[in-house]
């Protein structure tokens, strides 16, 4: 599997109706997307090529206390992730496109094989 198969089968598991990269442009909601960022570690290990993957999952719900409930929920399956190295980041979020839904951002570092 790649580490995209692998963070969307992990963000399915909190929210079925995850994308990757950028929602339909009929959204349903509840949903969530995600991005994946690689920064390749140099020199750690010969003959293997590692990175880092910053993983940015946004979750939008028309239910303040659901959105919280799956945030909750997001973070402890990448808690489970066997290559977590730490959730970085969170907050609320916005976008302009979807005013009426709430939002809110996770970045977590994950670790794996090029």
């Amino acid at each position: 599997m790649t580490m995209q198969q692998d963070m969307l089968a992990l963000i399915k598991g909190v929210e079925s109706n995850a994308w990757a990269a950028e929602l339909p442009p009929e959204p349903i909601f509840p949903a969530a997307l995600f991005e994946i960022d690689v920064q390749p570690e140099k020199g750690w290990t010969a003959g293997a090529t590692y990175a880092n993957f910053i993983v940015t999952v946004y979750l939008f719900n028309p239910s303040k206390s659901n959105l919280m409930t799956k945030a909750t929920a997001m973070r402890a399956a990448f808690e489970a992730y066997p290559w977590l190295l730490a959730e970085e980041e969170s907050g609320d979020a916005a976008f302009e496109d979807w005013p009426e839904q709430f939002a809110y951002y996770m970045i977590f570092r994950t670790r794996g094989h090029v």
